[in-house]
């Protein structure tokens, strides 16, 4: 994985490396940083069927900017999404 990304997972696994070839990924096209959170006061609703969650507001704010990279030439399978809510998984494939 990206080295931003592992350095965000640093906390959970002590002991992570990254591989050699990640040093030498460049700058995503197009965006303004390769790893980005958001904060916003939309709530998440709770799905007790899967007991698990989703946030509508997020789904649509990152299959939006999952598409931007498309427009700077990268294919699909080179666009990762993650989350680790399986209701927001769900979100995410209704609206991509």
């Amino acid at each position: 994985m990206r080295q931003d990304i592992a350095d965000n997972m640093r906390h959970i696994y002590p002991g992570l490396h990254d591989h050699n070839h990640v040093r030498f990924y460049g700058d995503v096209k197009g965006l303004a940083k390769n790893v980005m959170f958001i904060n916003h006061n939309e709530p998440e609703s709770s799905n007790g069927e899967l007991k698990s969650f989703a946030n509508p507001f997020e789904a649509d704010y990152v299959a939006k900017i999952a598409k931007h990279p498309l427009l700077q030439n990268y294919n699909v399978s080179q666009i990762t999404v993650l989350t680790t809510y399986t209701g927001q998984l769900l979100e995410l494939k209704r609206r991509v």
